[in-house]
């Protein structure tokens, strides 16, 4: 349960801050002082943070619109370049600003991208927000535009947890105002804010089911929104379809939502069962539904799994799973940043490990890893390339001389912490090496290589037999 709570209060604190910044620039006095401009976001960019909401209101009353929308939407496109999250935040709702008039297909597609790939919930917050603004009371137009917006708004709701469902909810409630949400108050509007996110969360999800002309086909759907078919009725047509579909598109982003999910779930409820068949689907790791209902802690069981889809992650070096396990380190990354809790880097950990087995070199990283992820594996992994390296040339090279340079160097790489974990993933190589080897020498270094690796002395004797059933022997040592 402790990670989930640490999970509701960081989306709680972060939703708190946009929430905040939609308030001051909403609602901040219109009068402002200094020179007009007509570079709307320069003049947003170099207001300081608690100017920027009268700067947003200016424009909306004086600014060209046509002129403001490109500008603002050309920053939302490429927000990715803007490390400062407040002032793209601030353009998003100087947009939101500009309202319905400002709903043109590029604007709108500029939020839904915003909010599907940014990494600050901030952004991804106030994007939803704004879409809201922008086509409020269209939804009946129910053109391919609004069936992809409300699909990216209710896909983002169903993804998220806690008051980050709000955002994306409320614009829906918006959009959609024809549909009866409220079931007969007299003031929707209202009502809908009165809601804890949750709940209108829920609400919306079902009324849009009810009006799913206003959705994109079930095939076209992004993966939160086919497990949500799937979980809230899986014996059901749209369920068994949903499925079907999962398994078909993989999307292993899955893999960590249904595991947070499952961690603050109870395994006696049936939707626990329905996820760990789709956890199943995704990673082909087992969940035991007896252990798991035996269990004392639901998120140790958990953890203990996570653990054996770690281990099978290792094995997988395809690109997809290579991705998936960046993404993973990218979050991890961030936990340990803002969190610092024990099970936090106890995950970077073996999330290093993971990405270590996978990549062979540093040429591997992708190019979408963040400056600190790159950091924290490149060095990592030019280890294990040279490890590598100098295993093969031990391996090659008959030279007596030359041999002794390859193991002496492969103990000085095992020296260090990162060559020292990184000579367990070639244990198995190691040993082999050793059983046949020759040089005095050679066997000498390498009996200090395997015992710093293993954390178990051995000592390599020149005589084979006897050096394979000390072998033997240290390998069950090391294992137990």
């Amino acid at each position: 349960m402790l990670q989930s709570k640490k999970k509701h209060v960081f989306v709680f604190l972060t939703t708190c801050i946009a929430a905040l910044a939609w308030h001051q620039l909403f609602f901040s006095p219109a009068s402002v002082v200094g020179s007009e401009t007509s570079d709307t976001t320069e003049w947003l960019r170099r207001a300081e943070p608690h100017e920027r909401g009268k700067i947003a209101r200016r424009i909306a009353e004086e600014a060209e619109i046509e002129e403001a929308r490109a500008e603002l939407v050309n920053i939302i496109e490429h927000h990715f370049d803007y490390e400062d999250t407040h002032f793209v935040v601030s353009c998003i709702i100087a947009l939101a600003h500009l309202g319905p008039e400002a709903a043109e297909e590029d604007s709108v597609n500029a939020l839904i991208m915003a909010m599907k790939e940014s990494d600050a919930s901030q952004i991804r917050y106030s994007a939803a927000r704004a879409l809201g603004y922008l086509l409020k009371e269209r939804g009946s137009e129910n053109t391919d535009m609004i069936r992809e917006t409300n699909t990216a708004l209710l896909s983002y709701s169903e993804e998220s947890v806690g008051a980050e469902r709000y955002a994306p909810s409320l614009a829906l409630f918006r959009i959609n105002e024809d549909i009866d949400f409220s079931e007969g108050e007299r003031m929707p509007d209202r009502w809908a804010q009165s809601l804890e996110p949750e709940e209108l969360a829920e609400r919306v999800y079902e009324k849009l089911l009810e009006n799913q002309d206003r959705l994109l086909d079930l095939e076209n759907q992004p993966w939160p929104l086919l497990v949500s078919s799937y979980l809230h009725a899986p014996e059901s047509d749209r369920g068994r379809e949903a499925r079907d579909l999962l398994g078909d598109k993989e999307p292993l982003e899955a893999v960590d939502f249904l595991f947070n999910r499952m961690q603050r779930t109870s395994p006696q409820e049936a939707e626990w069962e329905a996820m760990a068949e789709l956890l199943n689907d995704l990673t082909g790791v087992d969940i035991d539904q007896a252990q798991a209902e035996a269990a004392d802690d639901i998120s140790d069981f958990m953890a203990n799994w996570r653990s054996s889809w770690h281990e099978t992650l290792r094995e997988r070096i395809d690109e997809r799973h290579r991705n998936y396990a960046w993404n993973a380190l990218e979050q991890a990354i961030q936990a340990a940043r803002f969190q610092a809790y024990p099970e936090d880097f106890e995950l970077l950990q073996d999330l290093q490990m993971v990405i270590l087995n996978q990549h062979e070199s540093a040429n591997q990283i992708p190019a979408f890893a963040s400056e600190t992820s790159r950091e924290l594996m490149e060095e990592q992994l030019s280890i294990k390339e040279d490890f590598k390296n100098t295993k093969e040339n031990l391996t090659e090279t008959r030279d007596s001389d030359a041999r002794r340079i390859e193991s002496r160097h492969l103990l000085d790489l095992v020296g260090d912490p990162t060559g020292e974990k990184i000579g367990f993933l070639y244990l198995d190589e190691l040993l082999e090496i050793a059983r046949e080897e020759e040089n005095s020498q050679v066997l000498s270094d390498l009996s200090r290589v395997l015992s710093t690796i293993g954390g178990v002395n051995i000592v390599l004797e020149e005589d084979i037999e006897a050096r394979a059933n000390t072998i033997d022997n240290w390998r069950q040592r090391i294992e137990r």
